[in-house]
């Protein structure tokens, strides 16, 4: 329990170089939009960040993340990814 107590605080900055890797693999043409791994990477940051922010009591913020999560999980459907 006192990593999982030692790791929470550092959860936004542990989405936000997910979602940077994921935008740098999509640009660098390593995967296209059509990749299973490009939304399955994007799956993890809205957690992640909206976790910390919930946290720190930024709704507007947390309320992106859960748009952002929303956005995601409807394209994995949309492409029949899961």
């Amino acid at each position: 329990m006192k990593t999982i107590n030692k790791l929470v605080p550092h959860l936004d900055w542990i989405g936000a170089i997910i979602a940077l890797s994921a935008y740098f693999l999509l640009a660098s043409s390593f995967f296209t939009t059509q990749d299973q791994g490009y939304w399955i990477m994007n799956l993890f940051p809205p957690v992640l960040i909206g976790a910390s922010v919930y946290r720190k009591k930024a709704y507007g913020v947390l309320a992106m993340q859960f748009a952002w999560g929303a956005i995601t999980i409807y394209r994995l459907v949309e492409l029949n990814l899961v």
